[in-house]
């Protein structure tokens, strides 16, 4: 009898490495697939903090009650079944737009954007003249779009030297009477501005400025920093706010987001930026400039001789604001837009204004003139394009019904 087939001993420990070699492999696949389940796990989480981040966008841009219904913390709970839903919502006024930061329930997603008004005015119009003249008058090239709020008799066709009017008619359809007076201001539009003006008052509290500057609006105050030491090749961004008696911008600077806060404010030829410019008595802008959206240009109406100046091939996209006491004097021009700028958004004049170029958005004024070398011409329009601009978000100045609209990022 042959005896039984026997394996050699060799054989044991080729098994055991088999088998080590297939548990490890087993373990490693459970490994990745724990691995992926945690990583889709967070994936997923961090893509519901951003939704709800935009969701607390848009609720803040159509409900007013908002803010009101915040706990002490500022937070919110956007879902009452969802937990993790809570966001904390904090809104500050920057410039004439507000600054509003959505922390999720994770800290680190915290984003800030600014938000301005859907509406420009009470009344919806591309153009309002507020003015007790007969009639606003057109020559040149000049076309105006969308619903027009004019003085009782509308619009004549007239001429300037001989240069007639050769641009498009307007149907009646699009104009109706507004009165004489501009639309009311904002109360706290107002207060703004005043208390921006007032930090001029107060230059032992400003900080030595730096080549490079980047403000968090996360935090609690801004930086108010001196503009005397601005250098050409300065970078600044963020919540700070430049002051100074004369402030002068060169092409080279590089402002993201700031409020730049003077007597008397230049931007040199070339500048490309953002930024809000409020003046005390003149903002000039040189030419090929632009002021990139959100950004403005403001001059308080104490001054009678204040001024707004934007140069040949120049480009404001936010507003340009002259502030008054609804009683303009026309003897000089207190805003001249050059015929080959542009501005986007809201232009608000009340004040002598000579408008060429083009305006999209909004044109809101009380006195409209036209300077030549042998005198002037009242309320007259020459070589002027306004354009609807349904996408623009446009300052917190006027009164208007509440519709947020979101106006930028904040890196």
């Amino acid at each position: 009898m042959n005896p039984p087939n026997r394996l050699p001993a060799s054989v044991l420990a080729t098994v055991l490495v088999v088998s080590a070699l297939m548990l490890l492999s087993v373990l490693g696949v459970l490994a990745l697939w724990e691995a992926d389940f945690l990583f889709f796990s967070r994936a997923g989480y961090l893509s519901r903090q951003r939704a709800n981040v935009e969701s607390a966008f848009i609720l803040y841009a159509a409900d007013s009650t908002l803010t009101e219904r915040l706990d002490e913390q500022g937070g919110l709970r956007l879902y009452d079944s969802l937990p993790d839903s809570r966001v904390r919502i904090a809104v500050r006024p920057w410039g004439l737009y507000e600054a509003v930061r959505v922390e999720a329930a994770d800290p680190r997603i915290a984003p800030t954007r600014l938000f301005g008004s859907a509406a420009a005015s009470d009344r919806e119009g591309t153009l309002r003249y507020a003015t007790d003249a007969a009639a606003l008058t057109l020559t040149g090239r000049s076309v105006l779009h969308g619903r027009l709020l004019l003085p009782r008799h509308g619009v004549q066709y007239g001429q300037i030297r001989s240069i007639f009017f050769r641009g498009e008619r307007i149907e009646g359809a699009r104009t109706a009477y507004d009165g004489k007076e501009l639309p009311s201001v904002r109360d706290d539009a107002r207060r703004m501005t005043d208390s921006l003006l007032r930090l001029l008052e107060a230059p032992g509290v400003w900080e030595a400025v730096t080549d490079s500057l980047e403000v968090s609006f996360g935090e609690t105050e801004p930086r108010l920093l001196d503009a005397a030491g601005l250098s050409e090749s300065a970078r600044i961004g963020g919540m700070a706010v430049l002051l100074g008696e004369e402030v002068s911008i060169d092409s080279a600077c590089r402002l993201r987001d700031v409020l730049v806060v003077g007597r008397t404010i230049r931007v040199g030829d070339g500048f490309r930026g953002r930024a809000q410019l409020f003046a005390s008595d003149t903002v000039l802008i040189g030419q090929r400039v632009t002021l990139g959206y959100p950004s403005g240009v403001f001059v308080a109406r104490e001054n009678p001789d204040r001024y707004i100046e934007i140069g040949p091939d120049s480009r404001v996209e936010g507003y340009a604001i002259v502030d008054g006491d609804g009683k303009p004097a026309i003897k000089r021009a207190n805003y001249r837009q050059d015929r080959t700028a542009v501005l986007r958004g809201l232009l608000w004049a009340d004040g002598a204004a000579q408008v060429q170029g083009i305006v999209s958005g909004s044109l809101v004024a009380n006195s409209l003139v036209y300077y030549s070398s042998e005198g002037y011409y009242e309320d007259m329009l020459y070589d002027m394009t306004l354009l609807e601009n349904p996408a623009a978000a446009y300052p917190l100045w006027a009164e208007a019904v509440y519709r947020r609209k979101e106006a930028g990022w904040v890196p």
